[in-house]
This record gives C-alpha cells, structure tokens and sequence, in this order.
C-alpha cells in the first residue's frame, strides 16, 4: 500500500523526486489522474519525469484530515507549494512528511496551521533536512507535538519562537534523535501540568544549549543532559563577554536645590547642562579631565 498513492497504481512513492502545485489546469496532460475529494476532476495529478505535478484552477487545499499526505516519499528532494497550497482547514498534519529520507530543504512558511491540533510525526524521519523555519506556524489549537522531530538526524537549525503550547499535553520524543542540533530555544513553550515529556530529548548527543522557560523541559532535558547548563530566558544571560563594571553607588536622594544641581560626586557639571548620554565597552582614549 506504501509502495503507491493518491489512489493510482502505476507511479510509486519511490519514483518521485520533487513534487509541485500549480494554480492552472491549462496544459494538463491526458495522463492526470483524479485527486480530487469530490471526484469531479477539479484537481488533477500527473507525473512529468520524475516530477509530481498537482494542479487546480485556483488554491488547492489537502483534506481536513492531511495525515500521511507525503509519508514515504523517500526520493523526494524538492517540494514547492508555489503559493496555491492552502492548509487553512486542516485539523491533522500527522505523519504529513513523515520518511522523507532525502528531503534537504522545505520552506512550509506559507502553511495557515491555526486549527491543527495533531501534529504527531509530522517531520518524523526527515533525516537529511538540516534546517527549519517554523516561526510562522500558529499552533495554539494543538493537543500532541508527539514524535513531530523524530529521528531528523541532521536538524542543526529549528526555529519554534512562535510556538503556542498550552494546550499540548503530549510531547513525547519531540526531539529524539535530533542528534546533530546544537541549540535550541524553547521560551515560547508552556506546557500544562500533566504533559507527557517521556524521551523528549533522548539521542540528542549534540545539544549543549537549550533556553527555556517552563521548568518541565528543563526537568526532561537534564534526565539526558545531567552536566550540562541550560539557559533559563528569565535571567539574563551575559555568556563570556566583557566583564560588567558598577559605575557608581547606589543613587541618594538629593537634600537640597543645590545637591541636584550636580550629579556623580562632582561640582562643575549641572545635570541641566547635560543634552545626551552615552555608555562605552573601554576605557581607551578617556581623557584626563
């Protein structure tokens, strides 16, 4: 059943190595097939080569329920949505690109995720992808995240700033596997009391660094990383440059007119003299006066 898709027998999963959408059924070639929900042949799916062609005239938009959609399109390297990819009903991107063992490059910032709630799997197994940006996605309808980077064996670079979890009461081996990602920034995570963490971070070799805020990932990420020192985003961090430096006492309040006329322990300079302030990183070149 893996070996084809999308309701034909001729093409394999295998056989395809890029996949594009186009918002024109001008030029469809006679050997299209049906891919459309009602049947009527207002979306229609050809093979050119090795290229997947899928066109509509208009926005096409996958089933409610995506899941599985791209699943074992191991050949697969290019995907372009070409902006006529509209995602805006979909409720479950489970499994969605799940295998796409040779997939290096996925731009997915057009995807409406507002009323996703199950995004299990979904990148799972995309294990040459090496960098990806989901600061677009909205995900404030989601209830799992479970296995969603599964196994993204060459992951150095993910971006989840814009991230909603409340939520999200399963994110089970979120990450396992991730073992190339070096960092990771998770302040936008809040997850509820009775989260499932269970192997969140196992096989993370590479992760050194991990900013948070929700003390429930920390928890989870020092059962794996026991020595290491994450960044928690409420303190601020300051890493190794250079030293910070008092500049003054603690400011008193001044007794007179007088003693506000002047400022910093001196006298021939009044505060209403003063028109701009400025703050610098050396002392070189500070002149004797």
């Amino acid at each position: 059943e893996k070996a084809f898709f999308w309701g034909q027998e001729s093409v394999r999963r295998c056989d395809v190595r890029s996949v594009s959408f186009h918002s024109t059924l001008q030029g469809v070639p006679a050997s299209a097939w049906d891919v459309s929900q009602k049947q009527d042949k207002s979306v229609r799916a050809w093979m050119d080569g090795t290229e997947l062609k899928v066109a509509a005239n208009g926005r096409i938009s996958p089933n409610p329920v995506g899941s599985f959609l791209f699943e074992y399109f191991t050949n697969l390297t290019e995907l372009h949505f070409n902006g006529c990819f509209d995602t805006a009903q979909v409720t479950s991107m489970a499994w969605f690109f799940d295998s796409c063992f040779s997939l290096t490059a996925l731009d997915v910032s057009g995807f409406d995720t507002a009323k996703v709630t199950d995004f299990h799997g979904m990148f799972s197994d995309c294990a040459s992808l090496t960098s990806l940006d989901l600061s677009g996605f909205k995900t404030g309808s989601a209830n799992t995240m479970r296995m969603m980077f599964w196994n993204c064996m060459q992951l150095t670079d993910l971006n989840l700033s814009g991230f909603v979890t409340t939520g999200v009461t399963d994110v089970s081996k979120m990450f396992q596997g991730c073992s190339s990602l070096p960092t990771l920034n998770a302040t936008s995570f809040s997850l509820p009391d009775d989260v499932n963490c269970e192997d969140i971070f196992t096989d993370t070799s590479a992760l050194s660094r991990l900013t948070y805020k929700d003390k429930k990932l920390l928890a989870a990420y020092q059962q794996v990383h026991p020595n290491s020192k994450p960044a928690d985003s409420d303190k601020p961090q300051t890493g190794s440059a250079a030293p910070t430096v008092n500049f003054m006492r603690q400011a008193e309040r001044a007794k007179d007119l007088k003693e506000k006329a002047f400022f910093w322990g001196q006298e021939s300079v009044r505060r209403c003299d003063v028109r701009s302030v400025s703050f610098h990183s050396t002392l070189q070149g500070v002149p004797a006066s």
